[in-house]
């Protein structure tokens, strides 16, 4: 039986690889992710938020390079750091946040939470506006 820290990290490489076809076998049938702006529910839902993000990021930034650590967690399972470098137009910067992971007693992904941390927003919001990217 795979680790519980296992599974997310195998799902958070699937992410950083932008390999989504592997991503969607690992979420449950009803899995959910919240933000602070939505919940979505079911795989396709979710791996749709995933490849517009990255999709949107390859074609509007001149290079974004994916990748993560595995954290523990109080409220789940274990939490995904996710840490974005990303060039434009000679500038750079590193974004970072926090996906709270919740399984299955079978290892799929039942709960992903996104946690946007302090400041993180506005230097992204700085960073686009800096380089003449609009969101």
């Amino acid at each position: 039986m795979i680790s519980p820290e296992d599974s997310i990290d195998r799902f958070a490489l699937a992410l950083d690889r932008d390999d989504f076809d592997s991503a969607i076998t690992m979420l449950s049938a009803d899995c959910v992710y919240e933000t602070a702006a939505e919940t979505l529910s079911g795989p396709e839902a979710v791996i749709k938020s995933f490849r517009d993000a990255t999709q949107w990021a390859h074609k509007n930034l001149d290079t974004i390079i994916y990748v993560h650590s595995i954290e523990p967690c109080q409220d789940c399972d274990g939490a995904i750091r996710f840490i974005d470098d990303v060039t434009h137009s000679g500038k750079s910067m590193q974004h970072q946040c926090l996906m709270h992971v919740s399984l299955t007693e079978l290892g799929l992904i039942s709960k992903l939470r996104l946690e946007d941390l302090p400041g993180e927003k506005q230097k992204v919001s700085d960073f686009l506006q800096a380089v003449g990217v609009k969101r």
